[in-house]
């Protein structure tokens, strides 16, 4: 039950994520100067306005479920340790931030697997 509302919440909130992210970049692209458009191709501009915000709004929504799911379990986890043993405590608070720096790396592989996929689009 409880992981359905987490998914429809995650759902609901990535939905009004990309709806802002377009109406930002639109209101980028409506100040843009008319030079802008001479040199910019028209397939470039429809890919960044379609494809970019949906895998921008589709990765930061993903990034934060992990995220918040990773945060709930690890407390629930650490808690749960302490109560029975301080020495698995500590050995908790050791696997944390190996597991935040794999993260971190997972995040910069993505990050640039996106822009290359998106150039190859846009071209």
């Amino acid at each position: 039950v409880f992981s359905a509302c987490r998914g429809a919440t995650f759902i609901f909130i990535g939905g009004r994520f990309s709806m802002r992210l377009r109406q930002k970049l639109f209101a980028s692209l409506y100040r843009q100067e008319i030079g802008f458009f001479d040199t910019t191709k028209t397939g470039e501009l429809t890919s960044r306005m379609t494809q970019d915000c949906e895998k921008v709004s589709g990765q930061v929504e993903l990034n934060v479920n992990v995220f918040l799911r990773t945060l709930v379990s690890t407390v629930t986890t650490l808690a749960f340790m302490f109560s029975l043993s301080r020495p698995l405590t500590f050995v908790a608070f050791i696997s944390v931030p190996a597991v935040v720096v794999i993260s971190k790396k997972y995040g910069k592989v993505m990050r640039s697997l996106s822009e290359k996929t998106q150039k190859s689009l846009a071209d």
